[in-house]
């Protein structure tokens, strides 16, 4: 929804590389996502957000 108003800017780690990335970074070059999830270990996701995490993947090129 476009109310005029941006998203305050904050930064995340990029789990590929622990560098920090920051919203702004993104501003007018495209949409972004932030999926919040539960990750129990590297390689071992909460059963509950896994699904969730797929269909992101999945519908990766839709975004």
């Amino acid at each position: 929804m476009d109310n005029g108003k941006r998203t305050p800017d904050f930064e995340l780690p990029d789990i590929t590389n622990g560098r920090l990335v920051r919203l702004s970074d993104y501003w007018g070059v495209k949409p972004v996502i932030v999926a919040l999830t539960r990750i129990f270990t590297e390689k071992q996701y909460c059963p509950f957000c896994f699904p969730h995490i797929l269909a992101l993947n999945n519908n990766y090129e839709k975004f």
